[in-house]
């Protein structure tokens, strides 16, 4: 290759972050030429004059026309000159092709004074119609391969069925491979059917502008290790990749893969910056078989996507640059990945670097992630710094009707070892509406389960101004696990089918506004806090819980388990399930929140459910410093329940109940006799209570009984009910006639409140001990199986005989079938019927 002269780079020129543009200077060469071409947008044309004017080396434009047998020089080319010599930059050297291979083959061939070695750029201009391309293509010069017109692109399609991998060079498992050149651009080019990628690695400039990729089976694009990447205004429509080939960083995503490796990074000649802008990626997908499915470290240290990015793939692993992406006014719909990112997938690493991805304007629309993210998934496999973290930001973007096991349309996990540490991620003016999850965030699930090294310091992720509308999850919608996170401005959770916002060892940090409105959960609230999870609440936050249901809270559920009781009492409430961000003044004395609760309905506390409000009991430096009941009168909660029938201390529960009275010291019954019991329970504010109690029966030393079985062994209480509790004995048991001591404890924390005497009687006469499923043990059941008992009615005792029999006598032997039966006497025990007489 003849030595050229740099091409401009990223920082030569004035680029315009957001609008992709940019100018260039006009004192870095001399002349009319380059006069015009500072003149120009940023665009594979000035990019050609550059090359021109700037290289001792030649040019070369190729026009194919279908009627010419064989490459021949010419003077006077077609398609309106060969696109007016690609926008009056000078070629030294002008050719008519018959077709792409001749063409090709052509400026490939080393021997001929033709070849590309001798060109710094080779220009391809089509006409409008379809072209075969019959073999894959490795070139090692800059090209541009455009037609006319976005109206009537030419078509070019793969005429071959894919590459032996066994047999074929690397490069040439591609259609086509572009190494280590100065520029590359496609445009008004349709591309359908081709069996492998258009691989483009370590070039400079890429621009890919008005073309669509079609029935591509090994995803469309893997541009690796290349500086300044634009794609604009294309399409790409049912491609795929199954990730069968196994390259070093090829992609292997549905359609499009961006790739850095740190191995090459000397080759970049400044920070990178890629653009993709009004994009339409439709029904791509990443669909890699489960056997084939690469791990994360194959993904991080192979660049291999596989099964990730059922549209469009990041892979950033890169310490010495800082990478800046960005992605605005595309679309994404029906787009599959049978791993992560349905619609898109991004995954930084570098450890200290500053990488940036900017998500804005995108619709992600019905895409599929079968692992997790049915629309984008993020991932952080290293730290940036505390100051300047790794961002990824998503702006009024809309996600609707995506699915996915973890995080129906976004999924975050920053996986590196110090969890969230140096690394930042923004959701802000975006929608979510209609999303699935099966396991975890039916619209976000943001998580990581490595450890902190102090929760003081780190980034917090952000959700702003976003509205979340009919998504369905049962483990939350926003799901946030061990990330501190801020909710800002005006966030609205509606019509969730499973808890709105999830918030599982987290500190998350409200402002402004949040609104819960018709949200159902089955057994948990609209806003569901565990694992120590906490809220920390600024001056002036304003949270509406309305119309919400819930079979156990409606609106707010914590469910964090208690500490020991000397936690439960601290100043300031730091173990309170929610802080103030002002520590000095108790909850009590607050007026500048404003929570409100309105029509929500549960069967127990449809405003809060809490384990205990110990923790939240603190009222101020002077005695008597706590008290529990205080939460009943905070100033900053208001109740408005439409049938104002209810009081307001029973909107807020506790599941610590500090009492439960079983009324019976004993019952009596035979095995299988259900017998009442009475039981009360209150909790820490002396209001009657719900919990789920445990019957156990147990030995003298209160160790359980396996020798016994009973029905109910839990029971979730309703306040002050008559309980129908049921035992049976284990099979093989013969003798009844005993007692057995029964405890009586809270199940959700182990305390044992009560206990009695429960008495067993022998089976009434006509029962006998025989197995019951239900209990798993015997019971006292009617003895059909004595040829003189028809049938016995249960709650009545009463025994129907067969014919001819006339009555039973009980022996007391001791012994299980202890029945006499007597046959009628003469004239007696004749059952007969008489018209009109019932």
């Amino acid at each position: 290759m003849i030595n050229t002269t740099r091409l401009a780079t990223r920082s030569d020129l004035d680029f315009d972050g957001r609008s992709g543009l940019g100018h260039y200077p006009q004192n870095s060469v001399g002349g009319s030429r380059n006069h015009l071409c500072s003149t120009m947008q940023f665009s594979h044309w000035i990019i050609l004059c550059l090359l021109t004017v700037t290289t001792s080396a030649s040019s070369l434009l190729i026009y194919i026309d279908s009627t010419q047998t064989a490459c021949s020089q010419s003077g006077d080319l077609n398609l309106t000159s060969c696109i007016a010599a690609v926008r009056n930059c000078a070629f030294h050297l002008s050719y008519t092709c018959p077709d792409l291979d001749t063409a090709l083959g052509y400026i490939t061939n080393a021997s001929d004074p033709v070849a590309y070695s001798n060109f710094s750029i080779i220009c391809i201009c089509l006409p409008s119609g379809h072209f075969v391309l019959k073999n894959p293509w490795s070139l090692n010069v800059s090209v541009i391969l455009t037609g006319d017109s976005s109206f009537d692109k030419p078509i070019i399609q793969c005429g071959w069925q894919g590459a032996n991998v066994a047999t074929t060079p690397d490069e040439l498992q591609y259609t086509f491979f572009i190494y280590n050149v100065q520029f590359v651009e496609l445009k008004f080019v349709q591309f359908k059917n081709c069996p492998q990628p258009v691989r483009i690695e370590q070039t400079t400039n890429i621009s890919i502008v008005n073309c669509e990729f079609t029935n591509f089976s090994e995803a469309v694009l893997d541009i690796y290790n290349s500086a300044y990447v634009k794609m604009i205004n294309n399409t790409f429509n049912n491609n795929s990749g199954t990730g069968n080939v196994l390259l070093p960083y090829r992609g292997n995503t549905g359609a499009v893969s961006v790739g850095f490796n740190q191995k090459h990074v000397q080759l970049l000649p400044s920070n990178p910056t890629i653009l993709v802008e009004n994009n339409l990626f439709m029904q791509n997908r990443a669909s890699v078989s489960a056997e084939s499915l690469r791990s994360s470290e194959d993904l991080l240290y192979r660049g291999a996507f596989t099964g990730r990015g059922g549209a469009l793939g990041l892979l950033i692993n890169e310490s010495f640059h800082n990478v800046t992406v960005v992605i605005r006014n595309c679309q994404f719909t029906n787009n599959t990945a049978n791993s992560l990112g349905g619609g898109m997938y991004v995954l930084f690493n570098g450890k200290g670097a500053q990488h940036k991805v900017t998500v804005e304007n995108c619709q992600f629309l019905n895409n599929t992630g079968t692992s997790g993210a049915g629309g984008t998934s993020i991932v952080f496999f290293s730290n940036g710094h505390r100051n300047s973290p790794m961002t990824a930001v998503l702006h009024n973007c809309k996600y609707s009707g995506n699915k996915g096991a973890h995080g129906g349309a976004l999924y975050i996990v920053p996986g590196s070892p110090l969890g969230a540490e140096g690394t930042l991620v923004a959701v802000e003016n975006c929608t979510f509406d209609d999303n699935e999850a099966s396991n975890f965030g039916g619209a976000i699930s943001a998580a990581t389960y490595t450890l902190f090294k102090s929760r003081e310091g780190l980034s917090k992720y952000l959700i702003s101004n976003c509205t979340f509308t009919r998504n369905r999850c049962l483990d939350g919608i926003v799901n946030i696990a061990y990330i501190p996170f801020v909710l800002r401005g005006k966030n609205m959770f509606t019509s969730s089918n499973g808890p709105a916002l999830r918030i599982i060892g987290s500190v998350v940090h409200i402002h402004d506004e949040v609104n819960f409105i018709e949200n159902e959960a089955q057994d948990s609230g609209a806003l569901s806090i565990t694992s120590f999870g906490q809220l920390e609440v600024f001056p002036y936050t304003i949270m509406l819980f309305e119309r919400n249901k819930g079979q156990i809270g409606a609106s707010i559920v914590v469910s964090t388990k208690l500490l020991s009781l000397v936690y439960s009492k601290l100043i300031n409430n730091p173990q309170c399930f929610m802080l103030y961000s002002h520590p000095g003044i108790p909850f009590s004395e607050i007026r500048e929140l404003n929570f409100t609760f309105a029509d929500n309905s549960a069967q127990k506390a449809s405003a809060a459910l809490l384990p205990s409000v110990q923790q939240c009991s603190w009222i101020g430096n002077t005695p008597p410093y706590f008290n529990a009941s205080s939460i009943l009168s905070w100033p900053f909660v208001h109740i408005s329940d439409g049938s104002n029938s209810t009081k307001k201390s029973t909107y807020f529960e506790t599941a610590s109940v500090t009492q439960i009275n079983v009324t019976n010291s004993s019952v009596s019954g035979w095995p299988g006799k259900q017998n009442p019991l009475s039981v009360q329970l209150t909790d820490e504010l002396d209001q009657l209570a719900t919990t789920l109690i445990e019957l156990q029966p147990v030995d003298d030393n209160d160790k359980p009984l396996t020798s016994y079985r009973i029905q109910p062994r839990l029971l979730y209480q309703q306040q002050r009910n008559l309980l129908n509790v049921t035992l049976a004995v284990e099979s093989g048991s013969n003798s009844i006639n005993t007692s057995t001591k029964v405890i009586v404890r809270d199940f959700l924390n182990g305390n044992i409140f009560d206990s009695f005497i429960m008495n067993f009687t022998p089976c009434f006469a006509g029962y006998v001990l025989m197995y019951d499923s239900e209990l798993d043990g015997l019971t006292c059941q009617c003895h059909t199986d004595l040829e003189y008992i028809q049938d016995c009615i249960d709650d009545q005792y009463i025994i129907l005989l067969t014919d001819g029999q006339w009555g039973l006598e009980q022996h007391d032997t001791g012994q299980q079938e202890n029945l006499l039966a007597y046959p009628c006497p003469p004239g007696y025990c004749r059952c007969f019927q008489v018209d009109n007489i019932l």
